[in-house]
Parts: C-alpha cells; sequence; structure tokens
C-alpha cells in the first residue's frame, strides 16, 4: 500500500490496491475501510513530517547559502537580496515566510 497517496478516495484505493496479496486477508468491507482509514491517518501524518522537514533543510540551505554569500552584507536590505537573488533556486523549495526568517536569522549572528 505504500503507493497509495493519503488523498485518494476509497474507490480510488480500492483499484490500487485490489491486486496487493494482503487485500483479500480482511473478508469484511468494512474492515477494509477501517484498515485503509488508518492507513490514511498515518500516511498524512507521516507526509505532513517529511513537508516539514523538507522545509527545514531548505531553511538550512537557504542560511548557508546567505553567510557564505561575499555579494551581501549584515546591512543588506532584504529587497536587495531578492534583486540579487530572486532569479535564483537557493530556496530550494522554502516559502516567503522562510526566506525572511533565514534573513533575518543570517544578519542577527552576522551582527553579534
Amino acid at each position: 500500500m505504500q503507493d497509495v497517496p493519503s488523498n485518494v478516495s476509497w474507490e480510488t484505493a480500492v483499484k490500487l490496491i485490489s491486486s496487493d496479496p494482503r487485500y483479500p486477508t480482511l473478508r469484511k468491507l468494512n474492515e477494509k475501510k477501517q484498515a485503509f482509514n488508518a492507513y490514511k491517518t498515518q500516511r498524512q501524518k507521516e507526509e505532513r513530517e517529511e513537508q516539514r522537514q523538507r522545509a527545514k533543510k531548505a531553511r538550512e540551505d537557504l542560511e548557508e547559502f546567505l553567510m557564505t554569500s561575499d555579494k551581501i552584507t549584515s546591512a543588506t536590505k532584504y529587497y536587495r537580496c531578492e534583486d540579487l537573488f530572486g532569479n535564483m533556486d537557493v530556496s530550494l523549495g522554502s516559502c516567503i515566510p522562510s526566506y525572511i526568517v533565514a534573513y533575518h536569522h543570517v544578519f542577527l549572528i552576522q551582527s553579534e
């Protein structure tokens, strides 16, 4: 069942898992649905954690990039960084609030 995403409906999931050798193990339909709902809940938790880890890694990579860049200093404004690096894929998947957090974190460290 690993290839079944957490956002699929029961009907779609049945098409995906009916060939799985474990599928006939549960005899009643309500048992199958219950097992699917338990899987779906667990998979949603795993997907959220994976997304959180990717965002954390992207923020750390962005901070590292900003710390090692010789194009900026602690006096550089955020909009100037966006002009310099906006066309580059330095965010590695992070969103705008993460940019701002990383920017402020880097310059707090540099100004100390």
